[in-house]
């Protein structure tokens, strides 16, 4: 399942079926959909259309942003992963580790005590070092969480 840009997506209550939504390559043919009846555990994201790496932060590691990888941050941090929330997100994921700037493009999968984001996070080293809320754009929303191993990326 995809949407081409500002669509709502609805996998299927609760059917305990796989469902995979399939991003895009880029934001502008992403959009900002909203992912509904996502089930945690079960169904998937499929990022192989702009990556081929994910890594999970844990911990406060120092991260310095790498083209095309996708990072998985959790919080127990009510809402910081519903839409329209880029201030509340970047604050959280600068929460997650020490990030430096690298003048790249990856992704950000924010899941938080019920919900799961997905921001494009392009990088530049003229901000300052730090997730700054002007380099996200959301591409969706899901009313579901989101694993780190329901994570598609592409085989390289």
């Amino acid at each position: 399942t995809t949407g081409s840009g500002n669509d709502t997506v609805d996998l299927g209550a609760s059917d305990g079926a796989v469902d995979t939504y399939v991003f895009a390559a880029s934001d502008t043919a992403n959009g900002q959909d909203v992912v509904s009846n996502f089930e945690g555990g079960t169904d998937k994201i499929d990022v192989s259309a702009f990556s081929s790496s994910k890594v999970e932060i844990s911990g406060t590691p120092d991260i310095t942003t790498t083209n095309g990888t996708v990072y998985y941050v959790t919080t127990s941090t009510a809402g910081a992963a519903d839409a329209g929330q880029s201030v509340g997100a970047a604050f959280v994921i600068n929460l997650s580790a020490n990030w430096s700037d690298n003048n790249a493009a990856s992704w950000i999968v924010l899941t938080d005590n019920n919900s799961s984001a997905v921001y494009e996070f392009n990088d530049t080293a003229a901000s300052a070092d730090g997730v700054q809320a002007g380099e996200l754009t959301l591409l969706a929303t899901m009313d579901g969480l989101v694993g780190f191993d329901e994570i598609l990326v592409a085989t390289p």
